[in-house]
Order: structure tokens, then sequence, then C-alpha cells
């Protein structure tokens, strides 16, 4: 049977919740806690995802775009800045994969708080 999205989704998510963990400092962790981890990261995942497509539909579009995502972010109260951060010092190389939305430097102006507020 060849692999699902689910299957490749998965995969992935194993593969940045690993070089998270690594990190952070970590040397070990069991084979259990990654695919819980990971699946947990799927959930919220999905969660954003689905808010923003509500975001979208709200506003009377067909398509995305990053102020939906942002909105979401906003509503709950994500702190911004720390995710601009780790993506100014993370590389391709440790997360095994290539990030094809590039970090945009507008969505938080210096000067700003450092969590979302609605």
């Amino acid at each position: 049977m060849p692999p699902t999205s689910y299957d490749f989704a998965i995969h992935y998510l194993e593969i940045v919740i690993k070089r998270l963990i690594e990190d952070q400092g970590f040397h070990f962790i069991s084979r259990g806690a990654i695919k819980k981890l990971a699946g947990i990261l799927r959930g919220i995942l999905e969660k954003y995802g689905e808010s923003t497509r509500l975001f979208m539909e709200h506003a009377g579009r067909t398509k995305p775009i990053v102020e939906d995502a942002v909105a979401v972010l906003k509503l709950k109260k994500v702190n911004i800045r720390e995710i601009r951060d780790y993506a100014k010092h993370a590389t391709p190389e440790m997360v095994g994969i290539k990030v094809p939305i590039p970090l945009d430097e507008s969505i938080v102006a210096p000067g700003d708080d450092n969590t979302f507020e609605n």
C-alpha cells in the first residue's frame, strides 16, 4: 500500500520534533514520545489550518493570505516574536526539510509587544 498524505505529514512532523528536541539540548527521546508529540503537533496545526480557513471564508476569499494565518496566531495569543527569532537562527538543515514559506518581517513591526492581542 503506498504511503498516504497522513503518513507523509507524520513522517516530516517526526523529523521536526526530533530536530526541536535536539535544539533544546536533549540527546535521547523514545520512539513513542516522538510519535505522540508528532500527533499532538499535527492536531494543533490542523486546528490552526481550520481557523485560517474560517478567517479566509469570513473575508469572502477562496484562497488564504498571510493575514489570515496571522489573525489565527493573534487569536491564539501565540508569541510571534519567538517564532520569528527561532526562524532566524534555524536553518533548513536543522529541520531536515526546506520550508517553502519565507519569513515576512513586516508582520511584526519593531517595538510591538511579544504576544498578539485581540
